[in-house]
């Protein structure tokens, strides 16, 4: 059986600006580059 790594950047808002919804994505992705 193959295996598919799902991997994400997560952490890339700072401040105000918010880029993509984290949490969400959390319960989609395998493994998460964190900036």
């Amino acid at each position: 059986m193959a295996v598919i790594d799902v991997n994400a950047d997560l952490g890339e808002g700072f401040g105000r600006w918010e880029l993509g919804d984290d949490a969400a994505l959390l319960d989609v992705i395998t493994s998460a580059n964190v900036a």
